[in-house]
């Protein structure tokens, strides 16, 4: 996952957008990946490293992959994350992969303004 920044407004994105300048290197392999992969960005909305991060999930021992959707607001502005490790660990999320499934929500409680919503907020266990 990846996020990117044009003013003040925020924007994730997934792999595979038609426009190559937005896709992120999410995958499913045997190895790890160690490094993040993000296009550049483009049309005045730049890579926002402090929101971005690579996490490799062994799915192989573990049984669940615990997918937690945070949701942040700010003055009618909205920020989602998915991922546990970024360096803005205020908006850091829950998501992992373990043995048993999540029963609870994960999610750190924003800063700077943005406060989590929990209404648009959700986990769910992949897997079982």
């Amino acid at each position: 996952m990846r996020v990117l920044l044009s003013r003040a407004a925020l924007h994730s994105r997934a792999p595979e957008h038609p426009e190559l300048n937005f896709n992120t290197g999410t995958n499913v392999s045997d190895t790890a990946d160690t490094k993040l992969n993000c296009g550049p960005g483009g049309g005045g909305w730049r890579l926002l490293l402090a929101n971005s991060a690579v996490e490799s999930f062994d799915l192989a021992d573990n049984r669940y992959l615990n997918l937690h959707q945070c949701v942040w607001t700010s003055s009618g502005q909205y920020y989602m994350g998915l991922l546990p490790n970024t360096p803005n660990a205020n908006f850091n999320t829950g998501t992992n992969a373990s043995r048993t499934a999540d029963n609870a929500l994960n999610c750190r409680p924003g800063g700077g303004g943005w406060a989590l919503d929990r209404t648009n907020s959700a986990y769910h266990p992949l897997g079982g």
